[in-house]
């Protein structure tokens, strides 16, 4: 088992998540009404939400 220092993470650490799904208007709201029912303190500016070149995907 590796120990401690071994580690390549320091927690706590900020941990990029990617999400996608179907390009509408409440996308966003969504993933950041769920996201922060896990995370209480997770902040929602950080967000960046960007559309597929078809437009017909978030992430």
């Amino acid at each position: 088992m590796a120990s401690y220092k071994d580690t390549l993470l320091e927690f706590p650490c900020a941990f990029p998540l990617k999400i996608m799904g179907k390009a509408e208007d409440e996308f966003a709201q969504v993933v950041l009404a769920i996201v922060t029912r896990h995370a209480p303190d997770f902040d929602g500016a950080s967000m960046e939400v960007r559309a597929s070149s078809g437009a017909t995907i978030s992430a």
